[in-house]
């Protein structure tokens, strides 16, 4: 059987945090690890200003995490 996991993915206006785990029988999850990544120029004030630059953020995270 597959290992299942469960992400977390804070977007913020200064950095993204990803998070990574998994669940036990109980439902209790346990934390793999954690990714922090500034997010420079794409977003500001809360508001997405390059969705590209920050979907590549993100996906450079999933594959560090991996």
């Amino acid at each position: 059987m597959e290992k299942e996991y469960v992400v977390g993915v804070d977007i913020g206006s200064s950095k993204v945090t990803m998070a990574v785990g998994t669940r036990n029988s109980n439902g209790e999850v346990s934390v793999l690890g954690v990714e922090s990544r500034d997010v420079g120029e794409s977003v500001k004030n809360g508001d997405i200003m390059n969705y590209v630059l920050l979907g590549k953020t993100i996906a450079d995270m999933k594959a560090t995490m991996e």
